[in-house]
């Protein structure tokens, strides 16, 4: 077990559902990051998912693609992202998930980026353009290095497929409300998708893609375990004043509806 099964296990034991914030690193500026996740720490995040920017993000929608561009704009590589991992975790008591793309950890190598996730204390990987048949490789390495590898599904995911990612899901499973990028609405069959997932695994199913206030928090966590709230919260930390302030402003009312909920 590392930091995100023993946060997850804590809360799930107490029937409360789980929440995960996403950032862009180094957004909107490099010295960003830390406080931004200190603030969403301090609010009620069970974990942090910390993007890695990439020129093309295909699974992102126009926010985080402009958050990402802006952040590749202010120097942020993927080592550099690694050793800001690495600082937070040692500051900030939540753990830390990063969220990158397949083509930047290929050309570092697989096992040179797992081995950096475990020297900085990074909990788990996601990476959504990485097929499952194909990660292989990346999931050894991680899971020597003592972090997981996170599948998604998708609501077109065939209940054969479903099983497998299902499987393989040693932290959570990420389900993806729609067929689409982020910033999408919900669906109106989530409830039926999420059914569905919860036949293929028993770990924590985190709904991500269309959650963006208390009410869609609220929806999203009834029908699984918990959610990745991502594009409405960068959206709240663009409109200026301090990034941190906005984080914890914009998270804290999701914290407490996903708490009342139970």
């Amino acid at each position: 077990m590392n930091a995100l099964d023993r946060s997850f296990d804590e809360k799930t034991k107490k029937g409360a559902k789980l929440l995960v914030p996403y950032v862009t690193a180094g957004y909107p500026e490099k010295t960003s990051t830390p406080s931004i996740v200190r603030a969403l720490a301090e609010a009620g995040a069970d974990a942090v998912e910390l993007g890695i920017p990439f020129s093309d993000p295909l699974a992102d929608g126009p926010v985080i693609q402009r958050c990402s561009r802006k952040a590749l704009e202010n120097g942020v590589t993927l080592a550099w992202a690694l050793e800001l991992a690495s600082t937070i975790a040692k500051e900030v008591q939540v753990p830390i998930v990063v969220m990158g793309y397949a083509n930047p950890i290929e050309r570092m190598g697989a096992e040179k980026f797992a081995k950096s996730c475990g020297e900085a204390g990074v909990t788990a990987a996601i990476v959504p353009d990485l097929p499952l048949d194909e990660a292989g490789p990346l999931r050894k390495a991680l899971k020597e290095a003592k972090a997981h590898y996170v599948p998604l599904a998708a609501p077109t995911t065939t209940d054969e497929r479903l099983a497998r990612l299902g499987k393989a899901a040693t932290a959570f499973l990420y389900c993806v409300s729609v067929a689409g990028t982020t910033g999408s609405k919900l669906p109106d069959d989530l409830e039926a998708f999420m059914e569905r997932t919860r036949q293929a695994t028993k770990k924590p199913r985190l709904v991500g893609f269309g959650v963006s206030d208390p009410a869609t928090a609220t929806r999203a966590a009834r029908a699984g375990d918990g959610v990745i709230v991502g594009s409405a919260l960068l959206d709240a930390i663009s409109k200026g004043g301090d990034p941190a302030v906005a984080a914890k402003t914009f998270l804290r009312p999701i914290r407490e509806a996903l708490d009342s909920s139970r």
